[in-house]
């Protein structure tokens, strides 16, 4: 699976195939732009930053669906991804159900696509540090409502302990960096709103956000 702005190298599909040796893990190429990944990969001891720091095929919690290869096997296993997420964190939750299912999911350093980098903002707090992407406000509502979804699905009670204190965070930081903070905070309630009630799809034009 591939995004529509992503530019494989012209060996990236042969890395791939080359390292996918195992039917029921999830493997990926890694999305570069320049000499830094397109955004940080979480592996299991630290994250991954730059291009240097790629090297075989290192576990991370997830890979986006930018460049990632899936057997049919897998997907025997565990279904399709699941539509109702319409855009961002249908990928985490994905590599989520797979890992569940005892996949790893393996990044495969010499497998790159040129992608744009993510644009974010960092927020400090005493011994965290959490990051915000710079979104549209219809963006923005995909982005708090599907965070939610993936809690729902995975997390537990965290959803209530970390996953919606942490949007407000991320809100927070929005109304600091970002135009349009009316519009920004209106999406934010959509997205909180229709996450808890479980409301799927394509939904950022019913709240008229744009």
């Amino acid at each position: 699976m591939m995004d529509d702005d992503a530019e494989p190298h012209p060996d990236a599909l042969e890395h791939l195939l080359d390292r996918s040796l195992e039917p029921e893990n999830l493997y990926g190429s890694a999305a570069i732009s320049g000499e830094k990944l397109s955004w940080p990969m979480m592996a299991m001891e630290a994250a991954i930053h730059e291009t240097r720091q790629l090297s075989g095929e290192v576990d991370v919690q997830f890979i986006p669906f930018l460049g990632l290869l899936v057997s049919s096997r897998l997907i025997n296993k565990i279904g399709l991804p699941d539509a109702g997420f319409f855009l961002a964190a249908d990928d985490v939750d994905y590599c989520m159900r797979a890992r569940q299912a005892g996949a790893k999911i393996l990044l495969v350093g010499a497998s790159r696509i040129e992608h744009p980098a993510s644009e974010r903002y960092r927020l400090w707090l005493p011994g965290r540090k959490f990051y915000s992407l710079k979104l549209p406000p219809w963006k923005r509502y995909y982005d708090v409502r599907n965070r939610i979804f993936v809690a729902r699905n995975h997390y537990g009670l965290a959803l209530y302990y970390k996953t919606i204190p942490g949007s407000f965070l991320r809100l927070f930081a929005t109304l600091i960096h970002e135009p349009r903070r009316l519009a920004q905070l209106w999406a934010f309630i959509a997205g909180l709103v229709d996450g808890l009630l479980g409301r799927k799809g394509r939904r950022h034009t019913n709240w008229k956000i744009n």
